[in-house]
């Protein structure tokens, strides 16, 4: 058996602004992000069912099915190597029955957080990295002046070591 997931449980009235805002983290596009590289059966609203792996997922619930078969209420199935359905186009999303989705949510969730801990780690160290090199270009130029700074700097190490 599969379990399904209600597309319009989202909260009405969130914003649409990044994969990272307040509207994704707590809705359900949370789960179809977790569930990329998995094989879904969707339901959509036009009464056709449409199967594959779940390749990418936007906030919008837009997603990209590779391999994905393409089966009409009454009709032959279609294969495609990729297709793309609309956020707004779907009804209902099966999800495998061995799938403990509160557990696979849990992991998501802190790989999440590990990747805006190190999202920001690395904006901070890229400024540090941009301050470092407005220094040493501001004692190259020091250095420039010739009898100016850096002489005067290097004077006062060679007189601390003298002292000391």
């Amino acid at each position: 058996q599969h379990e399904t997931v209600d597309r319009h449980d989202t909260k009405p009235g969130s914003s649409h602004r990044s994969f990272m805002s307040r509207r994704s983290s707590n809705s359900l596009v949370v789960l179809l992000h977790a569930l990329q590289g998995r094989k879904l059966l969707l339901e959509l609203r036009n009464d056709v069912k449409v199967s594959g792996k779940l390749s990418h997922c936007d906030e919008y619930m837009n997603l990209l099915i590779d391999d994905a078969v393409w089966q009409p209420l009454q009709g032959p199935a279609t294969p495609y190597p990729f297709l793309f359905v609309k956020g707004r186009n779907l009804r209902m999303v099966h999800l495998p029955g061995n799938l403990n989705p509160a557990i696979l949510l849990d992991k998501h969730i802190e790989q999440m957080k590990k990747q805006r801990v190190t999202a920001a780690l690395d904006v901070i160290n890229k400024r540090h990295e941009r301050m470092a090199k407005g220094t040493s270009s501001a004692t190259a130029a020091a250095g420039d002046l010739g009898d100016g700074l850096s002489e005067a700097c290097g004077e006062q190490q060679l007189g601390g070591e003298d002292e000391g």
